[in-house]
């Protein structure tokens, strides 16, 4: 018996950044705080330099550095 298994990883951190995405776009049109953990605002940067957003790049780093001031990461 020969069970394929069909591992989504991928798509499923894909779905979650984009959610992420959606809600810090969110937060930031209407000016909001809403808790991200160090983890996100990392995936948000980079998600967004993947994506040439610039602006919003920096907007991730900016705000994740403001909560979390000694991420490397961040940096």
């Amino acid at each position: 018996m020969n069970i394929e298994f069909n591992d989504n990883f991928d798509d499923i951190e894909d779905r979650d950044i984009r959610q992420s995405a959606a809600k810090f776009e969110e937060m930031i049109l209407n000016n909001e705080s809403h808790y991200l953990n160090e983890d996100i605002y990392e995936s948000l940067s980079e998600f967004y330099l993947e994506k040439s957003d610039w602006v919003l790049a920096k907007k991730a780093c900016q705000i994740g550095l403001s909560i979390y001031p000694y991420s490397l990461e961040l940096y």
